[in-house]
């Protein structure tokens, strides 16, 4: 038996909501406030917990100042417990075989605001009643009870949770024990016995219960009363045990079990918080398991990273994972929400559920454009860092390292910080970015919605005048490019001409291009203003090792003619042979070999010195697919135009 779907009217920052569960794991995902917690509650509200916890609707639970909300959810694989709730059970057609019937179960909640007051505050009349569209009966509380959840707050207090007190977690697992009701006598008489000998004449014990009885009590009271009356410290005797039925027993015995907590063994410095944790959890696990039978067993975890290191967070996950398979059988179904990029990644992708600004995207194979091969490719490359864009606002997927060091550093400079924007850079680190896609893709059209997705990739085609350039010496093969994205507000931005680093160097086929700073880069010979004092001797000859990139840029410039863009082109093509090529050629030999992601890191550090302040001077000489692909992730850069 598991929750299948829910439905949501109106529940705080849901207006309309219709979503659908996987029987084992589901993990939901998604920046701050962006309604993971009210999905969560919204399942406990309609069922409730088997904690002492009460919980109440308020007014600021209904979205927008509406009068009426309701909860609705549907169980599936209901046949094992249908003797339960016989009398609040749908028939609806088998999805296998839609000849046959098959019983599900509604649970609805439905609130509304009565407009009167109750010692001051807003009444608000609720009812959880069965049938789709809560048109079947009022549940009685002996289902209700069944149906109650079990769930860990954030930022729970373990070491409490543990420690003895009535209705405690061990004293939960310990009477649920099937092996208790057998050993009730074996715990009773001998802490009886030896209750017996500390209660006797002259231990600490007795002396303090008669001096509390004779010099206190019998003093306080009043003499009709004298001889009803006496005070002793509660002790459990043998006449409690003996003769007694064994729900007499039982009651001393939950108390005796009340007295107990549950610890980590304290070796020198004790354990910290996330070993308790993790202790905590794996009793509520236990709890479950052993009343199976008992109790609707489903867990609702809020942030289970709390307290707990990467390593152990993924532990964590593997155990949950194989107490809750997706058998559709009678193993646990678990709720987590979770701001962890390490449980992300780990998760299958299909049990993710994607929160965004109170709408919910499951992405299972049903909902997304994601293919089996894409799942397994996920699964195994989605890594920590990667797994950043469940929480962003916005998401630039990017093929390699220099995309990835210079977009952000590019974005700084034009009044765009990509972290200002809650926006997650995600480096595929090939061009697989269409399965990074695919994720934020429905089957039934168009995207996630308010999560701006920018796909960053080269054009794939070689130009022309590489050819023109470098003649029969140059090689290199077009890449097979990737079909470009236009769905919804997940968009691809390729580069005009052919890579990066090409369209960089081109710039818009006149001065204003940044092929200058691309080649400080090579020789290592920007001015940051800051050189210690030299000699007159030094002096020459720094400013002779410094104008090294002028000089060769003035010499590309002047060996072509001006009146056409042809003389840029071929300066980027020379350029691009050195990036792209592990060789020298003639009027390079002074070059030396300089990788993609140095000058992309080297370039960003010039960059940021250079164009500081000087947003529209840089925005002039930049690809305009770079600045378009920053726009749609941040907001319009019109006004530095």
């Amino acid at each position: 038996m598991y929750i299948s779907n829910i439905k949501i009217n109106s529940f705080r920052i849901f207006k309309d909501l219709s979503l659908e569960f996987k029987s084992g794991l589901n993990v939901i995902v998604g920046e701050n406030d962006s309604g993971k917690t009210c999905l969560v509650d919204a399942i406990r509200y309609t069922l409730g917990t088997n904690s002492s916890e009460r919980i109440f609707l308020t007014d600021a639970d209904f979205h927008n100042e509406e009068k009426e909300l309701s909860i609705e959810l549907k169980f599936k694989n209901v046949e094992k417990y249908a003797h339960i709730f016989v009398e609040h059970l749908t028939y609806e057609k088998n999805p296998s075989d839609e000849s046959s019937l098959v019983p599900v179960l509604y649970v609805n909640l439905v609130a509304k605001l009565t407009g009167r007051e109750k010692r001051g505050y807003p009444y608000i009349s609720t009812e959880i009643r069965s049938g789709k569209a809560a048109i079947g009966g009022i549940l009685e509380s002996e289902i209700r009870e069944f149906l109650a959840v079990t769930y860990l707050k954030p930022l729970r207090d373990a070491e409490t949770e543990l420690s003895a007190g009535r209705g405690s977690r061990l004293s939960q697992i310990l009477n649920s024990a099937k092996e208790i009701n057998k050993e009730i006598d074996s715990i009773l008489s001998p802490i009886a016995e030896a209750n017996a000998k500390l209660a006797q004449d002259g231990t600490a014990i007795s002396n303090v219960s008669n001096n509390i009885d004779k010099n206190y009590l019998q003093n306080l009271i009043l003499e009709k009363d004298k001889p009803k009356l006496k005070a002793k410290i509660d002790l459990i005797a043998l006449t409690d045990i003996v003769g007694k039925t064994n729900q007499e027993k039982k009651r001393h015995l939950r108390a005796i079990l009340e007295s107990l907590k549950l610890s980590l063994t304290q070796e020198r410095f004790g354990h910290g918080l996330g070993y308790n944790n993790i202790l905590f959890m794996a009793a509520e696990l236990l709890l479950m398991e052993q009343d199976l039978e008992e109790e609707f067993p489903l867990l609702l975890i809020e942030e289970p990273e709390a307290h707990l290191h990467p390593q152990l967070q993924m532990k964590l996950l593997d155990y949950i994972n194989s107490k809750t398979d997706d058998t559709e059988g009678d193993n646990i179904q678990c709720f987590i929400t979770t701001h962890s990029p390490n449980l992300a990644s780990k998760v299958d992708a299909r049990k993710l559920i994607l929160m965004v600004q109170g709408q919910a995207y499951s992405l299972n194979s049903k909902n997304t454009k994601l293919s089996n091969e894409d799942y397994i490719f996920l699964n195994k490359f989605l890594d920590v860092t990667k797994a950043n864009l469940f929480f962003a606002r916005g998401v630039l997927i990017v093929e390699g390292d220099a995309e990835n060091i210079l977009l952000p550093t590019i974005a700084k400079i034009l009044g765009r910080p990509l972290n200002d924007y809650g926006v997650s850079i995600v480096n595929v680190g090939s061009k697989a970015w269409r399965r990074y896609a695919n994720i934020f893709l429905r089957n039934s059209g168009g995207s996630i919605e308010n999560l701006p997705v920018a796909c960053v990739g080269d054009k794939d085609e070689i130009p022309p005048q590489m050819k023109e350039v470098h003649g029969e010496d140059y090689k290199k093969q077009n890449s097979s490019g990737q079909a470009a994205i236009e769905e919804g507000v997940v968009k691809t931005f390729v580069s005009d001409k052919w890579t990066l680093e090409y369209d960089l160097l081109y710039g818009n086929g006149t001065d204003a291009n940044l092929a200058l700073d691309m080649l400080h880069v090579v020789f290592g010979d920007y001015d940051f203003g800051n050189e210690p004092q030299l000699d007159d001797n030094a002096k020459t000859a720094n400013q002779s090792q410094k104008s090294n990139s002028e000089n060769l840029y003035e010499a590309i410039k002047a060996s072509f003619t001006t009146s056409s863009n042809v003389d840029y082109v071929k300066v980027a093509c020379q350029l691009m042979y050195m990036f792209e090529e592990n060789t020298k050629k003639d009027g390079f030999k002074e070059l030396t070999r300089v990788s993609k992601t140095d000058m992309a890191m080297q370039l960003a550090i010039i960059l940021e010195h250079k164009y500081k302040d000087k947003p529209n001077e840089l925005k002039k000489r930049l690809p305009k697919y770079l600045v378009n692909a920053i726009e749609h992730v941040t907001e319009s850069l019109s006004v530095l135009d």
